[in-house]
């Protein structure tokens, strides 16, 4: 997952491979590594053809703590 900044730099946040079950949820909790508020989340994800995947993100803005 790679975070993109207004200024067109790009921070990567979590590099992970899994073996994904159907069904199953996988949660990834991340911060930004700089100061600044991103303003694109960029992920990717493969696997086997005619296999659908759900990409989330659920953030809170600069400053605040869940």
């Amino acid at each position: 997952m790679n975070l993109r900044y207004n200024d067109n730099s790009t921070s990567q946040v979590v590099r992970r491979t899994i073996q994904a079950r159907r069904f199953y949820r996988y949660d990834q909790p991340f911060r930004t590594p700089t100061d600044r508020q991103p303003f694109q989340i960029n992920a990717r994800v493969t696997g086997d053809r005619n296999t659908a995947y759900q990409v989330a993100v659920l953030a809170c803005p600069a400053g605040v703590n869940p």
